[in-house]
């Protein structure tokens, strides 16, 4: 039996009207994060590690509708089993977004899987909300 990840779930304050945001978050993986190259094929979205040739994920968009904007994760070398998993991008209310990532089925085992993939993926994530969350307080200039 495959394991499965538990639900990856983020929410962040952004700009209201936030146009795009799996756009704008792939963009900035492709730009900031280390290592990890982010590739369109047409509508799929490829992410390769370090100069692979074969993306260790590969997504296809699975749905855009009032605010959601999902992809199917349809294969890659760190997926055990297509179909893998959806990832979601959900504008739940005006200046909120909420990103998850669920139903993930790693290739790797279950302590591995828990010991990198899952805590760089949620490094990552910190990251992106520093990126894109607007603070609660505006300094001043």
């Amino acid at each position: 039996m495959t394991f499965v990840s538990p639900p990856s779930i983020q929410d962040f304050r952004v700009p209201p009207g936030l146009a795009h945001p799996a756009d704008r978050y792939f963009r900035w993986v492709d730009e900031q994060v280390p290592g990890v190259r982010v590739q369109r094929l047409d509508e799929r979205v490829a992410m390769h590690l370090w100069g692979s040739r074969r993306p260790a994920i590969l997504l296809e968009p699975s749905g855009r509708d009032d605010g959601v904007e999902a992809f199917r994760v349809i294969g890659g070398f760190m997926v055990a089993r297509p179909p893998g998993g959806e990832f979601r991008f959900e504008s739940i209310e005006s200046g909120r977004l909420r990103i998850v990532l669920c139903g993930f089925r790693p290739r790797l085992p279950k302590l591995l899987f828990m010991l990198t993939h899952s805590l760089v993926h949620e490094a990552v994530m910190w990251w992106f909300q520093r990126h894109v969350e607007v603070p609660l307080i505006e300094e001043s200039r």
